[in-house]
């Protein structure tokens, strides 16, 4: 059973499967929104990260109509529930990598 927060009128879930269909389409969809525009791609980036796992959804003009202190509230409850979602390349735990080999003395 996927663990669920409320906040407000939105519900922040733990990611199983259909959020993280859903966090890619958003951010496919966030990329074709910006464009070109260098500071419209920064801002959208935490769009598909907090709101791929938020019920209702939210679309990307209604994001930028939030209070930014929404957008940090729902970013919390979401980096809570889904932390995979916001580890750099560099700290998530690698599962392909080959064991070392133990050498007998």
């Amino acid at each position: 059973m996927l663990v669920e927060k409320k906040i407000g009128k939105y519900t922040v879930r733990e990611a199983g499967m259909r959020e993280a269909v859903r966090k890619i389409r958003m951010m496919e969809q966030a990329a074709e929104y910006a464009g070109d525009d260098a500071e419209l791609k920064t801002t959208l980036a935490i769009y598909p990260h907090v709101f791929g796992c938020v019920i209702p959804h939210v679309s990307v003009d209604e994001f930028l109509e939030l209070k930014e202190t929404e957008i940090d509230t729902l970013y919390l409850a979401a980096l809570e529930l889904n932390p995979h979602w916001f580890a750099l390349p560099d700290q998530e735990k690698k599962t392909d990598q080959q064991l070392s080999e133990s050498t007998n003395g």
